[in-house]
Formats: C-alpha cells, structure tokens, sequence
C-alpha cells in the first residue's frame, strides 16, 4: 500500500507500557523503529519508542521498558545481518 498515508495507531506516549507490536498485523516482524528518546513522563527505566510498520504503514508511539527497545533494536540489526546489510 505504498502512496497511502500512514496510519496512526497510537500517540499516547506515556500510556500503558507494552512491547513494540502491530496490532493490525498482529506481528512485530515488519516494524522499524524510527525513535527512542527519553520518555516524556519521566518515568526511571522507560523510554519512549516510536515505529512504523512496513507492512501496513501504521503507524505508534508509546513508552516502553528500556530493555525491550534494547531487545527489539538488538533483534533488528540481527535480523539486518543474517539478511546481508551490514
């Protein structure tokens, strides 16, 4: 669907804290990250993380624990290595 605008799924930033998912997909597997930055709320240990789904084009932005951006970003380069991009 390249040429529609990008849905946005999510804006509440310091929301509930979940882990980075697509839930028109229901995967995590087409999402690239486009932020993280300090969460705006001010909350020790979260992080705000913003990201996109190439597969859908939707579109969130939400706090998370900073272990599961870690984990989620470590899974993108990995993923970009078994794939050649390096």
């Amino acid at each position: 669907m390249l040429g529609m605008a990008r849905t946005q799924r999510s804006s509440n930033i310091c929301g509930p804290v979940a882990r980075p998912w697509c839930t028109h997909c229901g995967t995590d597997e087409f999402l690239l990250m486009e932020s993280v930055a300090p969460c705006s709320c001010g909350v020790a240990g979260l992080v705000g993380l913003s990201y996109s789904c190439l597969e859908c084009e939707g579109f969130s932005a939400h706090c998370v624990v900073v272990s599961a951006a870690e984990t989620t970003l470590a899974l993108m380069v990995s993923g970009m290595a078994d794939d050649g991009h390096r």
